[in-house]
């Protein structure tokens, strides 16, 4: 099981955060699938791999097993950016040698 915690809890309180939906992860889901994985039909783990959202323990973002990720509904107290646009990149766009190295086989 491979787990992602948060550096540290908020300094400040930064007041109720609202808490992720299905409806809110599942574009992101969708983006990421497609990065992973050229044609997500090529790869069958995909299909069979489970997403869920869940109020986890402390300072834990998410946990993976070989059958499930687990999302913390609020990023350990810290709210999830959503991003409204996934398919563009623009916040977060990789360098061109980053990109290559990604696709080498």
């Amino acid at each position: 099981m491979a787990v992602a915690t948060a550096a540290a809890a908020p300094g400040v309180n930064i007041g109720p955060t609202a808490p992720l939906s299905q409806a809110q992860l599942q574009p992101v889901i969708q983006k990421a699938v497609r990065r992973w994985t050229i044609d997500a039909s090529d790869c069958p783990v995909w299909e069979h791999l489970e997403f869920q959202i869940a109020d986890l323990p402390h300072d834990q973002l998410g946990f993976a097993t070989a059958s499930a990720i687990w999302i913390d509904e609020d990023a350990a107290g810290w709210g999830w950016f959503i991003d409204a646009s996934p398919w563009k990149n623009i916040e977060h766009a990789a360098p061109a040698e980053a990109r290559a190295s990604c696709n080498r086989s």
